[in-house]
């Protein structure tokens, strides 16, 4: 499923203690928030599969993968299948968010696996999914408001049909309430921001 995480809160510590890159991880999570979008639309293709039996979560999980992949894919410009620290730099301008050289670099250096001074995918989902758990729970906030859609703070059947069926899933409400139920811990009938992070776990 298609989860435009917009990690903006980074502790600062976390932002100047390493001693290997003085690059804020948020950096990333908010990057990859923003490619998110302008890869769907200046990319288009199939999507991705869906399989009609996946939970939610499953669906949430198996999407976000996917997103990052593409994105990959978009950048690694020379198609070698890795993202050097210029195409790195290049990845962060398209969203409006600078990079100096050097911090290229020490992002490329921290997440970079076999030492050849390049990201595999492998290395570049650790790079944008790399955030403490503040950032995690601002990443969940975003995702929930997008699936709850209807400003009413909770996510209905009704939401949760729409966002699947943006997706490619398509569900009946009757499928959506059956399950928001597994998840429904109060049993009113929708899902509030605690459940919600319960069903992703």
């Amino acid at each position: 499923m298609a989860v435009k995480d917009v990690k903006q809160h980074a502790a600062a510590d976390n932002c100047t203690s390493s001693s290997k890159s003085s690059t804020c991880p948020s950096k990333f999570s908010i990057f990859f928030s923003k490619m998110v979008p302008f890869i769907s639309k200046n990319h288009h293709d199939s999507g991705e599969e869906s399989n009609p039996s996946s939970s939610p979560a499953t669906t949430i999980r198996q999407s976000r993968s996917y997103e990052i992949q593409r994105i990959f894919c978009y950048f690694d410009e020379n198609g070698d299948g890795k993202i050097s620290a210029s195409e790195l730099r290049n990845c962060m301008l398209v969203t409006g968010e600078e990079l100096s050289s050097k911090e290229a670099e020490d992002a490329v250096r921290l997440s970079d696996s076999d030492g050849d001074g390049e990201l595999s995918l492998e290395d570049f989902v650790k790079l944008v999914e790399s955030e403490d758990e503040q950032e995690k729970d601002k990443s969940l906030m975003d995702a929930f408001r997008m699936y709850e859609m209807d400003g009413r703070g909770c996510i209905t059947p009704k939401s949760l049909r729409r966002m699947l069926r943006r997706l490619g899933e398509d569900r009946t409400v009757e499928d959506c309430t059956a399950m928001i139920r597994q998840f429904d811990l109060n049993g009113d009938g929708v899902l509030s921001f605690e459940e919600f992070k319960i069903m992703l776990q």
